[in-house]
């Protein structure tokens, strides 16, 4: 099988951080940890990104109990730059994803975004990415 992620992921493997690398760098959490997704979680997903080329970085809100990557996932050609987008990893065995929980990402993202990648990460470490539009909202 050769899946359009894998064909050239061996190019960006030299510069994949080890995974002890990995969540030495983790930048802590000073508030209640949400639950989301686990280092491992983070990880998959961080590598999964990485293997796009897309140069993930991870980030923390502190404040919302939560990590999240920053990745190169498109081009905006108006602006001639690279487009970072959120991703926030979350693992398949969170039960706590809700409306409410979706909508209150939007609200504590760092900046203002009209949408989100959510990289769900399933026990055995395959990643799937869905973009989420500011448009969901909560059952009243």
């Amino acid at each position: 099988m050769n899946r359009r992620w894998r064909a050239n992921a061996a190019q960006h493997l030299p510069s994949l951080p080890s995974y002890n690398e990995f969540t030495a760098k983790l930048p802590p959490l000073c508030g209640s940890d949400a639950g989301f997704a686990g280092p491992a979680d983070i990880y998959s997903a961080l590598c999964a990104l990485h293997a796009k080329g897309e140069a993930p970085v991870v980030g923390a809100n502190s404040s919302a109990g939560y990590y999240y990557l920053l990745a190169n996932t498109g081009y905006n050609r108006t602006k001639d730059t690279e487009v970072r987008e959120i991703v926030i990893p979350i693992s398949t065995a969170y039960q706590g994803l809700t409306p409410d929980t979706l909508h209150s990402l939007f609200a504590a993202t760092p900046e203002s975004q009209s949408h989100l990648i959510l990289a769900l990460v399933d026990s055995d470490g395959t990643v799937s990415t869905q973009r989420l539009f500011n448009h969901v909202q909560p059952p009243e």
